[in-house]
C-alpha cells in the first residue's frame, strides 16, 4: 500500500480511539434528567456486563459497530431482536439491584431496538418468520414491562407507555403485512 493510504488508515484508527475514549469518559459521568440521578458506573465480576458496569460503554461501541457494519436487513433484524432481549434481561436485573433509573433507560433502549427492527422489516419486506420473531419479541417486552411498571415512578411509567404505544402500532403493521 502507498504511504498515503497507510497514513489515512492510521489517522482513522487514531480518530476512532479518541472517540472511544471520549465516549467512555462521558458515559461514566452522573447525569440528571427530570429530577432523576442516574447511578454511577462500578467495577464488578459477573458473567454479564450491565449498564452500571465500567466496561458497558465499550460493549455499546462493539454492539453499535456490529449493527452499523451489517447491511443485510434480515441480519440486522436478528441483531436488533437479540439486543432487545439482552437489554430486557439487563433491565430486570437492574430492577432487582434497585436501580430503576438505569432499568428505565435500558428498557427504553430495548423497545427502540424492536421498533427499529419492525420498521426495517416492513421497509425491506422481510419474510414471515422474521416478522413473527419481532412480534414475539414485542409481546415478550410488553409482558416484562407490564410486570416491571410498579418499580417506576408515574413519570417513568408514562415514558414506557408511550414507547409501548409505538410498538403496538408497528406490531399491528407487521401482523397486517403477514395476512
Amino acid at each position: 500500500m502507498s504511504k498515503r493510504i497507510i497514513s489515512l488508515h492510521l489517522l482513522g484508527w487514531i480518530l476512532a480511539g479518541v472517540i472511544l475514549v471520549i465516549s467512555l469518559m462521558s458515559a461514566a459521568r452522573l447525569t440528571v434528567d427530570q429530577g432523576h440521578t442516574a447511578s454511577g458506573r462500578t467495577w464488578y465480576w459477573s458473567r454479564t456486563i450491565l449498564p452500571d458496569h465500567v466496561l458497558y460503554p465499550l460493549l455499546m461501541v462493539v454492539d453499535r459497530l456490529a449493527l452499523e457494519t451489517t447491511s443485510d436487513p434480515k441480519t440486522r433484524v436478528y441483531i436488533q431482536v437479540n439486543y432487545s432481549y439482552r437489554r430486557t434481561q439487563s433491565a430486570l436485573t437492574l430492577i432487582e439491584k434497585n436501580q430503576p433509573e438505569l432499568a428505565l433507560t435500558t428498557l427504553t433502549k430495548a423497545q427502540k431496538y424492536l421498533n427499529q427492527a419492525a420498521t426495517e422489516a416492513l421497509v425491506a419486506e422481510l419474510a414471515i418468520p422474521e416478522k413473527r420473531l419481532i412480534i414475539k419479541a414485542i409481546d415478550h417486552l410488553n409482558s416484562v414491562t407490564d410486570g416491571a411498571l410498579p418499580s417506576f415512578t408515574t413519570y417513568d411509567r408514562g415514558v414506557l407507555q408511550e414507547l409501548r404505544q409505538e410498538a403496538v402500532v408497528l406490531e399491528e403493521k407487521l401482523i397486517d403485512s403477514i395476512k
